[in-house]
């Protein structure tokens, strides 16, 4: 069985790719990235997306039974409803040259984020109720999906909608890892679940579903009931860290979301010179005396003699979430077993405690501990840092 796999370079569609590979998969890679030199070393080479030429595009899917779309168009254009409108362009394509090449099966990357963010059994019960986030990427999510889901022709196409994908480089455990480093997190005290996924786990689901019989909507998600709490917890404990989170009311954090952020030193200092009525008749050099004097008193940190030989407890400035992230906090829903394709004989193997051992690993250097694929990405990493 050969299949296609659209977006190969992006953060799932590389490990999908690798994954299929070391399966013995005939892979052909469409991607408008250079592929990582893990995948060049299988000797593929991959085909540039044309995004208007069906015939060419049905030329080259000739002899796969199974498409699989990981792309989206992240160039920036003039509106965001350009960027959609090319998102969905490329989907069309994909249909339109599936069913000429005579492909059997088409899979749909979209995500959860398409989904009012916090998630409800109400939500979960509502599936093509969609989220009305006015963000690129929840709308451009929405607009393609919607095309597979009102698609009526031969081929059959399968939705799959993960949530959060986290492991060695991809972005959920970067964003963990940056703010357990950093901040206090503050969560609500309710523990709403995190509905997290490893990033092993999606690609043997999605390998799973190239081959087997399922409903037409998926959900990528471990059934291990996770919490927020949980999820930052065990990313700190994976790179030998204490996570420093607070549970606090939901309107307590409603109240204090809402309040301005302080003013930068720069913009402090320029709004008391303008606010200030007597520089205008002082000579210059005296004003650039005051404003030195002024930035030197702000940048200039006050240390108590008496406490120096003291050891300085760290300080972790509280993070709180914004108001996304708070409606997302407060998940309560559970998803059924048919819905994560447990019911259909799918098995999840990496737990919480087991992904985020493996994507600490990645994140601290532990090279004998790592896959070779891990170590390009590590390597990727600090050199974007």
């Amino acid at each position: 069985m050969s299949i296609a796999i659209f977006g190969a370079a992006g953060e799932i569609g590389s490990r999908l790719t690798l994954h299929l590979l070391e399966k013995g998969v005939d892979v052909k890679i469409f991607t408008r990235a250079s592929i990582s030199p893990v995948l060049g070393r299988y000797c593929l080479k991959p085909i540039a997306i044309p995004t208007n030429e069906i015939s060419q595009l049905s030329k080259e899917l000739r002899g796969c039974s199974v498409v699989i779309n990981c792309a989206i168009d992240k160039k920036n254009f003039s509106t965001t409803r350009d960027l959609i409108k090319r998102n969905v362009e490329l989907v069309r394509n994909i249909l339109k040259a599936s069913e000429q090449a005579d492909v059997n099966k088409v899979i749909h990357l979209s995500s959860i984020v398409v989904l009012p963010p916090k998630i409800t059994p109400t939500v979960i019960n509502n599936p093509y109720e969609y989220s009305k986030e006015n963000d690129w990427y929840t709308m451009t999510k929405i607009a393609t999906e919607k095309i597979i889901h009102n698609y009526h022709g031969k081929l059959k196409c399968i939705i799959l909608r993960p949530a959060i994908v986290y492991g060695p480089g991809l972005s959920w455990s970067i964003v963990a890892f940056s703010r357990i480093k950093r901040s206090s997190i503050i969560l609500p005290a309710n523990n709403g679940y995190c509905y997290a996924i490893h990033v092993d786990d999606l690609c043997q689901l999605i390998h799973y579903l190239t081959e087997n019989k399922t409903n037409q909507l998926i959900y990528g998600i471990n059934p291990e009931l996770v919490t927020w709490f949980d999820f930052y917890s065990f990313h700190a404990s994976s790179i030998g860290l204490k996570a420093h989170l607070q549970q606090q009311s939901v309107p307590t954090i409603e109240s204090l979301v809402r309040i301005p952020p302080t003013p930068s030193l720069i913009k402090r200092n320029i709004q008391w010179l303008i606010q200030n009525p007597f520089l205008s008749l002082l000579p210059k050099i005296t004003i650039l005396k005051i404003i030195g004097k002024r930035v030197t008193q702000w940048s200039t940190p006050h240390i108590n003699d008496k406490i120096n030989d003291v050891e300085m407890i760290p300080y972790y400035p509280p993070l709180y979430p914004s108001p996304l992230e708070l409606e997302m906090y407060q998940s309560n829903g559970v998803f059924s077993d048919d819905q994560i394709g447990c019911g259909f004989s799918f098995g999840y193997h990496k737990n919480l405690n087991d992904g985020t051992k493996h994507a600490g690993c990645w994140w601290n250097f532990k090279l004998q501990e790592l896959m070779p694929n891990e170590l390009t990405m590590l390597n990727a990493h600090f050199k974007r840092k």
